[in-house]
């Protein structure tokens, strides 16, 4: 929906999450109705071996106070993972390195990524036209990987990865501390 008005109507007077307020504040009060009739899903098929990696970010506060920039990526038909910390948000060049290092981990590269439209990746995008950083963009070309890109935080594209990163704040760092 916000996507959708920015591309028709312009820069918005508000965030993403100010719109959707209003919005549940409009059924609150009657002021918009929904017509409820249930959303359809249907089961995906499965990728073939090597088809797609899905890969995510994420971040936690240790109980100790140390911030943790998390790294996530899945192996779509396998379920293979691999997850890397580090204490500084990332950059375009941590970013190539942990992908380079998922590969060699998963024992080869699949041919197609799907990421999120995050800042270290892509500078933009309007109607499917992707504007990749400079040392991306360089990476994409060497690597000859093709891309998905997905909204932010969209559990109906990558919820695989999705799931990823919750396991690993709720799980297994959750039980943990790092100084």
């Amino acid at each position: 929906g916000y996507d959708y008005l920015e591309e028709r109507y312009g820069a918005l007077p508000a965030n993403e999450q100010s719109l959707r307020n209003f919005i549940n504040y409009l059924i609150r009060t009657d002021g918009l109705r929904l017509d409820h009739g249930a959303r359809l899903y249907a089961k995906v098929p499965e990728l073939a071996f090597g088809k797609q990696m899905q890969v995510d970010f994420g971040q936690y506060r240790c109980r100790g106070g140390l911030r943790l920039y998390i790294f996530a990526a899945v192996a779509s038909a396998s379920r293979y993972k691999y997850a890397a910390f580090q204490g500084q948000p990332f950059r375009t060049l941590d970013v190539i390195r942990l992908l380079l290092d998922t590969f060699d981990y998963f024992g080869g590269r699949p041919e197609e990524l799907m990421i999120d439209q995050d800042r270290l990746m892509v500078v933009s995008e309007n109607s499917g036209d992707i504007v990749w950083t400079k040392e991306f963009k360089q990476f994409i070309d060497e690597q000859e990987v093709s891309f998905w890109v997905c909204r932010r935080a969209d559990p109906e594209s990558k919820g695989k990865v999705e799931n990823l990163v919750k396991f690993i704040k709720g799980s297994f760092l959750g039980t943990r501390d790092f100084e």
